[in-house]
């Protein structure tokens, strides 16, 4: 798979590329580690987002050393959309693999994420203008 992060005239972020299944591939992701954000009493994470149509995985870790991240699959429909997420139906997985381990209840998040995955080869693109911790 490739794939690219790119900014647009309006400074939003273009994660585009082509997911191959050769060599056990299937996916595409991109990844963001910060300064640790605290959740306090903020219940969900809106997602403004224009999609291709398909579908994509919203993944955040509140510990960049644990090996797995929390993941919330979402639809996209071609156009601009608030996906808004509550941080409680995040669900940890591991390469693709749930766990049994409960879903996010953590107050600090580390790093976000989108993934892609298909399984046939095929071309995706996700314009993201924000990602927002809210109420």
């Amino acid at each position: 798979s490739t794939s690219t992060l790119t900014l647009d005239n309006q400074q939003n972020g273009v994660f585009s590329g082509y997911v191959s299944i050769e060599n056990n591939g299937g996916f595409s992701s991109i990844q963001l580690d910060t300064d640790k954000i605290t959740v306090g009493t903020l219940k969900k994470i809106n997602l403004i987002v224009k999609g291709d149509g398909g579908i994509f995985q919203f993944r955040i870790k509140n510990n960049n050393n644990e090996y797995y991240s929390y993941v919330y699959n979402f639809n996209t429909n071609g156009n601009w959309e608030t996906i808004s997420i509550p941080l409680t139906e995040m669900k940890p997985s591991f390469r693709g693999n749930s766990l049994e381990l409960p879903n996010f209840n953590h107050n600090t998040i580390e790093s976000v994420g989108i993934l892609k995955s298909s399984k046939i080869n095929s071309e995706f693109k996700i314009i993201i203008k924000s990602i927002n911790l809210t109420k």
